[in-house]
């Protein structure tokens, strides 16, 4: 009974790390200023989601606290969800941010 227990414990640990390793960790490296994409919630009509994209962008990050990330469009600051972004490639850091 010690033995199963103990790989019991040894399982539920790797799965726990498992977990973190893909769903709590995601987006950590990207900070405020940096470019991004936003994943579309909901495809427009008439259009086919084979031709559409599924990201709307680049947009830069105002502020992130890891989970979070405020997001400048138009002219409102949008606070959306770590698991929706995508970051954008770096030779869009020499773009001008929008007002």
């Amino acid at each position: 009974m010690p033995l199963a227990q103990r790989r019991l414990v040894e399982a539920q640990a790797r799965y726990k790390a498992g977990f973190h390793r893909s769903v709590l960790e995601r987006n950590k490296e990207i900070s405020a200023g940096e470019w991004i994409f936003l994943r579309k919630e909901v495809q427009e009509t008439g259009v086919s989601p084979k031709l559409a994209s599924p990201v709307e962008g680049p947009y830069r990050v105002i502020h992130t606290d890891g989970q979070n990330f405020s997001l400048r469009i138009g002219d409102e600051d949008v606070r959306v969800s770590s698991d929706r972004i995508k970051p954008a490639p770096t030779s869009l850091a020499r773009l001008p941010l929008k007002s």
